[in-house]
C-alpha cells in the first residue's frame, strides 16, 4: 500500500528565553489513503505539538522541527505559501482535542464554513458559499444557521 502521509524521526523543540524543551522525540508514523488515526497520550505528551508540526501551523513560541514529513509526495517541512495552504484545505486535516480551539467562539458557524469554502476556492460567490454552508449544517441537524 502506498502511504499518503509518512513521518520519519520527527522532532519538535520549543525555544524560549528560559531555554530549549524537546516535546516530540523521534516520532514515526505512516498513514495510508482512507486510514483514520488517533493520537492518544497523557496531557503534555506532545500530541498537539506533533500535529501542529506536521500541518506546519504556527506556534506561540519559536519551534525547531526536524525529520521528514511527506504528504502525497510533497515534503511538508519544505512546502511554503499557496502550496501548503492548498494541502491543508484538501488533503491534510485533523480534529483537535480542544473544540474551543477549532471554532471561533464569536463567529457564527455558518460564517466559519463560508470562510473555509471561500479560502479554498470551493465556491464562486459569497451567496453560493453561504448556501453550501447552510445545506451542510442543515444535513447534520443544526437549524437556524441563517439567523
Amino acid at each position: 500500500m502506498t502511504m499518503l502521509l509518512e513521518v520519519k524521526d520527527l522532532r519538535v523543540t520549543y525555544r524560549s528565553r528560559q531555554g530549549s524543551n524537546t516535546v516530540v522525540r523521534g516520532m514515526n508514523l505512516q498513514i495510508g489513503r482512507g486510514d483514520f488515526v488517533g493520537l492518544v497520550g497523557e496531557s503534555g505528551s506532545g500530541k498537539s505539538a506533533a500535529i501542529h508540526a506536521i500541518a506546519r501551523l504556527p506556534r506561540p513560541v519559536e519551534s525547531i522541527v526536524t525529520g521528514q514529513v511527506t504528504l502525497a509526495d510533497v515534503d511538508l517541512l519544505a512546502a511554503r505559501g499557496a502550496r501548503l495552504r492548498k494541502l491543508r484545505g484538501t488533503t491534510l486535516g485533523f480534529v483537535g482535542q480542544n473544540p474551543f480551539g477549532s471554532l471561533h467562539p464569536t463567529l457564527r458557524i455558518r460564517k466559519q464554513f463560508h470562510n473555509v469554502l471561500r479560502a479554498h476556492g470551493k465556491t464562486k460567490s459569497k451567496g453560493e458559499s453561504f448556501s453550501k454552508a447552510k445545506d451542510a449544517l442543515d444535513s447534520v441537524g443544526i437549524v437556524a444557521a441563517d439567523k
